[in-house]
Order: C-alpha cells, then sequence, then structure tokens
C-alpha cells in the first residue's frame, strides 16, 4: 500500500529502461520488476482516464 502511495505521488513520467542502474541491486528480478512497473504504469493510466470521464 506504502508503494502505490508513493507511484502515485511520483509518477513514473520516464521511461525505465532494463539497463538503468536503478535495476542492477535487485539482481536476477530486475526484468519482472520492470515489467510491472510498466504494467503499473499503464494501469494507472488508464484508471486516470476512467476518472476523468466520469
Amino acid at each position: 500500500l506504502h508503494f502505490i502511495k508513493f507511484i502515485m505521488q511520483n509518477p513514473p513520467v520516464y521511461k525505465y529502461s532494463i539497463d538503468d542502474e536503478k535495476w542492477d541491486k535487485y539482481g536476477p528480478y530486475r526484468p519482472i520488476l520492470h515489467l510491472t512497473m510498466c504494467q503499473l504504469h499503464v494501469t494507472l493510466r488508464e484508471f486516470k482516464n476512467d476518472v476523468n470521464e466520469v
């Protein structure tokens, strides 16, 4: 929940790249995290669009 709040306060406006240094510390989990972040970003964007349409 805290993580979601953080994402809402700091939306990932820039594209995450798998080569990003930030992901190095996650090792083999990096690709999974990368996909999760991308999915979260898309989901949040769709959610915002839905809210705007209401």
